[in-house]
């Protein structure tokens, strides 16, 4: 195996798995876009904010639904890792990951058979109004931060929350938090919302609750040379998320990587 370190070859993988997934989606006919920093980067650089080392996309719950039914049938480099096929998978969302490639990724350590990765999150109704979707949000929010204290490798926030929560994790059980999520997520169709949003895998809280049309109008952005999918209202989603988006973070808090190691295997 040969390890891979340097930022510019990591994301030369995950821009063809992008393209990958964009093809895919276009034969079948699938909605998505760009989420998070992808977007940002888009936007900002043109394609890969510089020192970022992973992809996030979107869709649709009927869309992801029927992409995770494809990728069952789909032979060759790329598969999807999901909790369901790996219960020892902490995350909520699927992952389109390269064979080519074994990653040790910071939230998931535990897990076997995760290559370089893009994060595909589905983007879930949440309400009529934007009340009822904060209010299922912030349910969803609560217990997946109680399963995610649960199973995850690494625990997060101040030492004395660290040292608490890993006291109690014992008593959290996983599924309980499990079937939580699930009644509150499916409360309202994502045919039915109007108001929508990434709740099993944001890490943006109530800002991730957007009307329905930021993730149904699309356009399509240059992207390192090709082309990919995003919300048509970018400066309204951008603006939600990061404030000043088009102004640089200071160095110091360019790093924040998902990845804790990754190597070649063929």
């Amino acid at each position: 195996m040969r390890k891979i370190t340097e930022i510019s070859e990591i994301q030369e993988l995950l821009l063809l798995m992008l393209k990958y997934f964009d093809t895919l989606c276009r034969e079948h006919g699938l909605s998505y876009v760009m989420l998070g920093g992808t977007m940002l980067g888009a936007v900002r650089h043109k394609g890969f904010i510089p020192w970022d080392d992973d992809v996030d996309v979107g869709m649709p719950r009927p869309d992801y639904d029927r992409f995770l039914s494809l990728m069952e049938t789909e032979k060759g480099r790329y598969f999807c890792v999901t909790r369901e096929k790996d219960p020892a998978d902490p995350h909520l969302f699927a992952k389109l990951v390269d064979s080519r490639t074994k990653a040790v990724e910071r939230l998931a350590a535990g897990v076997e058979n995760y290559g370089l990765f893009i994060d595909v999150f589905p983007v879930d109704g949440l309400g009529k109004t934007k009340e009822e979707a904060l209010k299922t949000a912030e349910g969803v929010f609560f217990y997946r931060s109680r399963f995610l204290d649960a199973e995850c490798n690494e625990i997060r926030g101040s030492l004395p929350k660290r040292i608490v929560k890993r006291m109690i994790r014992p008593f959290l059980p996983p599924e309980k938090s499990l079937a939580k999520i699930e009644a509150l997520r499916t409360s309202c169709s994502y045919e039915e919302a109007e108001w929508c949003g990434n709740v099993l895998g944001g890490r943006w809280k109530e800002k991730e609750v957007s009307p329905k049309y930021i993730f149904a109008d699309r356009a399509e952005y240059d992207f390192n040379g090709c082309r990919f999918f995003g919300t048509a209202h970018y400066d309204e989603f951008l603006k939600q998320l990061y404030g000043d988006y088009r102004k640089l973070p200071p160095e110091n808090e360019r790093m924040d990587p998902h990845l804790l190691e990754l190597w070649e295997i063929s």
